[in-house]
């Protein structure tokens, strides 16, 4: 049980320093990429003037920032410093703490809202954060969280999403499209770059639903959101090596001139599939649920 600990928390603080060191990019990227969402959750739960909402795993605390402009008393919780420093710069309404989204420091029953997003399937005991964000609701109180992930099958959304992706993959097969994040990753696996070894789980095959009934939430409901970006080389770059937990973590571990030569290099062969009319494509994905407590 001690050791099970131990690997727990050298998982937490390997992912808070690989975000430590990106804060500024991360937070610059989540603004133009992941507003979207963030404005979506808040609408799923409604909202409202003097809620007491918990967002779990602010990052550099977007979903904080517009919950608080919606009049929220916001708290924000995260694991790593360098994104609360970002977090409370930018959103000066909302209070930031540094804490484990999986033993939360909160009286039972002390908030109307609790909000996360793309967190749950990167801790290394999701259902533990589940039972806690549980605890920490009043009666009645509200639950959403955004993971990532393709959309329900058979829906609408997954047919629609699910031409669109297979139409990407297909020009990338014959060199017409490049995808995130596989695309880095395969760059870094041929530039020798060692995979990481302190990477934080990744619990894609976890039932959330399943998860969030097992700790007694209720009226639990979903729905998919996806978008899809065309960027620039630089771009496509710096969305990969900072969203994708995998890339970051395997460049944050590298000396800034190494890390800095790669992205010169990487960035140079995108300009030459841009040249020749590929795309360099980043599609986002996720299953957004709400529950009751």
């Amino acid at each position: 049980m001690g050791d099970d600990a131990g690997d727990s928390n050298r998982l937490k603080q390997a992912d808070a320093a690989s975000y430590d060191a990106t804060a500024t990019d991360f937070d610059y990227l989540t603004d133009r990429y992941s507003t979207g969402i963030a404005s979506r959750i808040l609408a799923v739960v409604k909202v409202e003037q003097s809620d007491r909402l918990l967002d779990l795993g602010t990052g550099t605390g977007l979903l904080a920032r517009l919950a608080a402009e919606r009049g929220a008393n916001v708290v924000g919780i995260d694991h790593s410093e360098g994104m609360l420093d970002r977090a409370r710069l930018k959103a000066k309404l909302a209070t930031f703490q540094v804490m484990d989204a999986e033993a939360l420091q909160f009286e039972d029953g002390s908030f109307d809202v609790a909000a996360t997003l793309y967190v749950l399937r990167h801790l290394p005991n999701p259902r533990a954060a589940c039972r806690e964000l549980h605890r920490i609701l009043r009666p009645g109180g509200k639950l959403v969280a955004a993971v990532g992930a393709r959309p329900t099958p058979f829906s609408a959304s997954a047919v629609a999403s699910g031409i669109g992706a297979l139409s990407d993959r297909l020009f990338a097969a014959v060199g017409r499209r490049a995808l995130s994040p596989e695309f880095l990753r395969r760059f870094l696996d041929r530039q020798g770059v060692p995979s990481s070894r302190g990477h934080a789980a990744h619990h894609g095959n976890e039932d959330v639903s399943g998860m969030l009934a097992a700790v007694g939430f209720k009226n639990i409901r979903r729905e998919w959101w996806g978008e899809r970006f065309q960027l620039t080389p630089e771009e496509f770059w710096d969305v990969q090596a900072v969203f994708d937990s995998e890339a970051r973590e395997r460049l944050t571990a590298l000396p800034d001139a190494e890390a800095e030569k790669l992205k010169r290099k990487f960035v140079s062969e995108c300009k030459v599939l841009a040249d020749r009319g590929a795309s360099l494509v980043y599609r986002t994905g996720a299953i957004i649920y709400s529950a009751e407590r």
